[in-house]
């Protein structure tokens, strides 16, 4: 997509269904993926339906910049190089947060030239900790692989990450299936990669201990998969498995002669039905997709959750009728209950795009009440099969535009083409979690028990039915229970608008509350790992609060280098049967490692001195190199001396020191001689040991030379020139080269004056 558009929609919810949670919020978590060109741009696209301000920020790049965007505007902020993701499997900095004082509507653009794609970014209430990846494949070029990939976002502290099923090889070594488990605080960003540009990550498991934001795609990629000539970076934000339904639509793209479409499943023995221009069934495990390829409307409709993309194929493939128009793209299905009763979006005309289109979802006798910028749609109308849900397919120009629904609702898609590129996003929208049971599971005795399911009564009809027979029709309301045992209780929910009836039941347990069992008090070093853990059946659930106060829910904590600040008492709450636990408390004792400092000489000659002693303190139990456990220790040859100390807590330090062995040069030179033949002190020259050269240099009164020393005739005898020198006083000058002090080369030079007896 040569400079790709991004478009932007910002949703005004409005709606009479209660106030489920949008794409609208005030905080937001995002990263880009790597991207194929290294020198990409990276936006962010921030939307309001009334005017606000906040602030934008990478921490981790210690970046930050304030922003104000006025009502019903757009603000453009270019990112720096910090927010884009590179490398597989390692904990990074770079994630992206987005902190604003009035409602916003967020949108990321990532492009370089003809390479770009776009994503919608999720508030982080709408976050979840359960996801399976909906990615692409990517492709190799030039022995370069630009793999399909995905990252996670942490949005707290102490977040543990379990990613499981990996659906290929990755960069970082890893096979297909193995396991990956991470430790992510506030703002980190774990990223996969597959290890072949062909390999597929979709299907991946992602489960973590608090709300985490999931966006996967590819790095470069053709849709179909390596069947077009052109190709694109892909990147979409994923939905939590708690978001994910059993009905979608899928509409095709105005002016194509097709799509691509994907449907993930999330739990085995999952049954997807497509009716379409033809009519097939796909039985799928948890973790497995389908694909194929439709030029009508579609249908999808299953016995379990799924997860439904629609894909924009590569500007060879998708029958545009000026070839070369658009390019790949893709984006993900809204199950068909999470309308909005009023959507505004913005299309722009960046990035070179000239054809903007929106496709606009509703139920079948809804379309006398949608308003598109407050006026009527229009012919043509057309209808899903089977009837129940039609949809308006429209191009329209470069700006705001605002749908509205007196009805049931409308879903709203947004896209457009440019010159070999285009753009996709899924605005108008909810987010609710309709895969849960909204039945309460339960609570202790004598507690008064919430009963809610977040929705308007509105929309929803609510019928509960108690434990004894009577019924209550408000969406929230309590009951106190002050006996033990089962209480069965149904919820009858039906969707007044899209004629849905869905019914849940649980038996609500109402127990006694329990003390909780826990890991004993642990003493630990710093640098040590520590594991603590809370003990009962698996269904039930725990949090942690640390000294620090962070909360993490999870069955065990695991703190993978204790340092001080991690000591304290860790207090554990279980959740049995929705009953919470006593408080169990955990002191961790955090003891600091011994700093250990060998003293001793560190040079020695072995043949004037003794060897040295290292002595390396006073501690419970000592290991040198080589085995002895003895402190002091002599050392007896030159080389590195490493010591591993334990202290009395257990706690280990570990210090080393370098011993040189080696004669540092020793010389000297007398000052005076009498070469009578007597063969006592007959001549003069330098007596040095350890050396490498000398050289001795004798001058007269005026500084001539006298004599020089060769290695042949390395002393004066008292002659000059055959003829016996007179006796008196002359300088000398005595070079010697050899080992200084600290082991260096060294060169040494003395001066004097030498007196000649006769």
């Amino acid at each position: 997509m040569p400079r790709s558009l991004f478009t932007l929609l910002f949703i005004l919810c409005f709606c009479t269904c209660g106030r489920a949670q949008n794409s609208e919020g005030r905080d937001f978590w995002f990263t880009f993926l790597e991207h194929r060109d290294p020198g990409n741009t990276k936006v962010a696209l921030i939307s309001a339906r009334r005017g606000t301000s906040g602030t934008i920020s990478v921490p981790g790049s210690n970046w930050s910049q304030n922003f104000t965007v006025g009502e019903n505007n757009v603000a453009q902020i270019t990112l720096p190089l910090g927010s884009e993701t590179k490398g597989s499997e390692g904990v990074t900095g770079t994630a992206v947060h987005v902190e604003a004082n009035g409602i916003i509507s967020l949108y990321i653009h990532q492009y370089f030239r003809n390479r770009s794609e776009a994503s919608l970014v999720l508030p982080t209430p709408a976050l979840g900790t359960e996801y399976y990846v909906m990615a692409y494949s990517g492709r190799p070029d030039a022995q370069v692989n630009y793999p399909s990939s995905f990252a996670i976002v942490a949005t707290e502290d102490a977040t543990m990450v379990s990613i499981s099923e990996l659906a290929a090889p990755t960069e970082g070594g890893r096979s297909a299936d193995q396991n990956i488990s991470v430790v992510l605080n506030e703002g980190q960003v774990y990223q996969v990669r597959a290890s072949n540009g062909n390999d597929d990550l979709t299907g991946t498991r992602i489960s973590s201990s608090a709300p985490v934001a999931v966006f996967a795609g590819a790095s470069w990629s053709g849709v179909p998969a390596q069947t077009c000539g052109l190709y694109d970076n892909l990147l979409e934000v994923n939905y939590p498995i708690s978001q994910w339904g059993t009905r979608y639509v899928g509409i095709p793209t105005l002016r194509n002669s097709g799509n691509l479409y994907r449907v993930l499943a999330s739990e085995d023995g999952t049954v997807v039905n497509v009716t379409g221009t033809s009519t097939f069934t796909r039985l799928l495990n948890a973790g497995e997709f389908t694909d194929f390829q439709e030029s009508g409307a579609i249908n999808v409709r299953s016995n379990k959750p799924v997860l439904v993309a629609e894909f924009l194929l590569g500007s060879q493939c998708n029958g545009h009728p000026n070839g070369g128009t658009g390019d790949p793209s893709f984006f993900l299905l809204n199950e068909v209950s999470q309308t909005q009763d009023t959507v505004t979006v913005y299309n722009s005309n960046l990035q070179d795009i000239f054809e903007n289109y929106l496709n606009i979802l509703f139920r079948t006798g809804d379309e006398v009440g949608i308003l598109l910028d407050g006026a009527p749609i229009t012919d043509p109308l057309e209808a899903v099969p089977g009837g129940e849900y039609s949809f308006y397919r429209v191009r329209v120009n470069t700006g705001n535009h605002t749908i509205t629904s007196g009805g049931c609702g409308v879903i709203v898609t947004v896209y457009g083409y440019g010159d070999v590129e285009s753009y996709s996003y899924s605005g108008g929208a909810a987010f609710r979690n309709i895969n849960s049971n909204p039945i309460v599971e339960g609570g202790c005795l004598n507690d008064t028990i919430t009963f809610s399911t977040g929705l308007d009564t509105l929309r929803f009809r609510h019928t509960w039915t108690l434990e004894d027979g009577t019924t209550e029709t408000r969406a929230n309301f309590t009951r106190f229970y002050d006996q033990l045992g089962e209480y069965p209780i149904r919820l009858i929910l039906e969707d007044e608008c899209l004629g849905q009836i869905d019914t849940s039941f649980r038996d609500l347990q109402i127990t006694q509350r329990q003390a909780l069992d826990v890991s004993p008090e642990a003493r630990e070093c710093e640098g040590a790992e520590l594991l603590l853990e809370a003990f009962g059946l698996p269904e039930d659930t725990y949090r942690w609060i640390s000294p620090n106060g962070v909360v993490e829910e999870a069955r065990t904590l695991f703190i993978p280098a204790l340092d001080r600040e991690d000591a304290g008492i860790y207090t554990a709450i279980g959740n049995i049967s929705g009953c919470e636990t006593f408080p169990a408390d955990v002191m961790v004792t955090v003891d600091t490692s011994p700093v250990v400092t060998i003293t001793g000489n560190t040079v020695f000659c072995a043949r004037r001195d003794d060897p040295p002693q290292l002595n390396a303190g006073i501690y419970a139990d000592y290991e040198w190199s080589g085995g002895s456990g003895r402190n002091p220790l002599t050392a007896i040859d030159g080389g590195i001396y490493t010591v591993t100390v334990t202290d009395e807590f257990g706690c280990i330090g570990v210090d080393s020191i370098l011993v040189n062995e080696f004669c540092p040069t020793r010389f000297y030179v007398s000052s005076a001689f009498s070469p009578n033949a007597d063969g006592i002190n007959d001549r003069f020259g330098i007596f040095a040991v350890d050396f490498t050269s000398t050289l001795l240099e004798v001058f007269d009164r005026w500084g001539g030379l006298m004599f020089a020393s060769t290695p042949e005739v390395p002393e004066w005898d008292g002659w000059v020139n055959g003829e016996a020198a007179a006796a008196g006083s002359y300088l000398y000058k005595a070079t010697v080269e050899g080992i200084g002090d600290d082991g260096a080369a060294r060169t040494q030079v003395q001066s004097g004056v030498v007196v000649l007896v006769r």
